[in-house]
């Protein structure tokens, strides 16, 4: 991100990242800017986060897409992290990530083992607990959310605000649970996910 002035840094392929300070990870409220900002700027590295606690996100931007920890993920994986904090953006927000999808069936976009405790809202549309949006080849397995869910129009879920697959290959949201309010203005809110197709 861009936390305190240090650049964006678009890619990371292949690299893997883990967290190893003992205490929590606290951002004191300042204005984050998503690792991964956009669809030019992706995340495409491996976060363990070894159980640690990032407290205090602060992510407001009504008027911009791809929010959250992490804006835009392909072809990535982010484990064992807890989140606390306030996203918004919008459209595409998520707690951990507002916009993931894999590079293809070889190489697959996953988020293990998180969890997010807050409130995530778009100002349009695609908001999720751990993803606004979940592409093609992309699994989310044991994660856990609490809080509040809005999009102010449509695709609300407490984990993810929708989640597309292909013909040949079918995303999967397993052994997550929400206790999130999740709340739309027109269609497409759930429990879990947004919208299924």
């Amino acid at each position: 991100g861009s936390y305190k002035g240090v650049p964006n840094v678009a890619g990371f392929s292949g690299k893997d990242f883990k967290l190893t300070y003992s205490g929590n990870y606290d951002l004191n409220n300042e204005e984050w800017e998503p690792i991964g900002k956009s669809a030019s700027y992706t995340f495409n590295g491996n976060l363990d986060g070894n159980g640690k606690n990032i407290i205090n996100l602060s992510v407001n931007a009504s008027d911009a897409d791809y929010k959250g920890l992490f804006g835009y993920i392909i072809g990535g994986s982010i484990k064992n992290l807890n989140v606390k904090g306030n996203v918004s953006g919008k459209s595409y927000v998520g707690g951990i990530c507002g916009y993931v999808k894999g590079a293809n069936g070889d190489n697959y976009s996953a988020i293990t083992n998180c969890t997010f405790n807050g409130n995530v809202t778009a100002a349009t549309s695609y908001a999720g607990g751990m993803t606004g949006y979940n592409g093609n080849y992309t699994t989310i397995d044991t994660c856990r959310v609490a809080g509040a869910i809005t999009a102010s129009a449509s695709y609300a879920g407490g984990i993810t605000g929708t989640s597309v697959g292909t013909s040949s290959y079918r995303n999967a949201v397993t052994r997550c649970t929400n206790a999130a309010k999740v709340s739309v203005n027109t269609s497409y809110a759930g429990g879990i996910v947004g919208e299924n197709t």
